[in-house]
């Protein structure tokens, strides 16, 4: 369980991965009370480097990448890929740490 602060208030969280349908690539997402706190990756059509990545959704996280860090979770790999007028950075995830979604909505 990790916590996130926002607009001054703390929320407890479980990181998940799951795959995004249109290309099985990795998707992660914030969970809280089994419900969908944030979706802290975003499917951009561009192929990760490698499975264990993803492209952080900084748009509407402005605070995903110092979550990702601050907790262990992720590492920039230095790639960005852009849609619309946003460039989005390509993070390695640490697999150990994220749960499983079907497993977390179901507890």
């Amino acid at each position: 369980m990790f916590e996130v602060e926002l607009l001054g208030d703390v929320y407890k969280v479980n990181a998940c991965k799951t795959k995004y349908l249109a290309d099985n690539s990795l998707a992660v997402v914030l969970t809280r009370r089994k419900e969908t706190f944030a979706d802290i990756t975003v499917n951009l059509g561009v192929k990760p480097t490698d499975d264990n990545c993803a492209f952080v959704d900084t748009n509407n996280n402005k605070w995903a990448e110092d979550f990702l860090k601050t907790n262990n979770i992720a590492v920039p790999t230095g790639r960005f890929a852009s849609s619309g007028f946003c460039m989005y950075p390509e993070y390695s995830f640490n697999l150990k740490k994220l749960k499983d979604l079907q497993d977390d909505m179901e507890m």
